[in-house]
């Protein structure tokens, strides 16, 4: 189960670096950010440090997550839910 949820996150973090790669090639402007939220935090800190601050962050998400799931005291049931969802 342990090598399962390595390369779940190892997968969910390759996968968000590829969304933000070709976010931050594509974008030229703000209109064309679909998503308010996001085009709100780039009018705020510029398209090319949103774009990256959300990798960022994201990878720390995956990061806590494997954490919490490969404590010694979570169980079968814990591991098991990362990896599905």
């Amino acid at each position: 189960m342990e090598l399962i949820i390595y390369m779940a996150a190892f997968l969910l973090t390759i996968s968000k670096f590829l969304d933000c790669w070709t976010t931050s090639v594509r974008i030229t402007h703000l209109e064309q950010e679909k998503n308010p939220l996001a085009r709100l935090l780039m009018r705020k800190l510029g398209i090319q440090t949103a774009i990256w601050l959300v990798f960022v962050l994201t990878t720390l998400i995956v990061f806590f997550t494997v954490f919490a799931a490969m404590d010694p005291g979570s169980g079968q049931a814990i591991q098991t839910a990362f990896v599905l969802i």
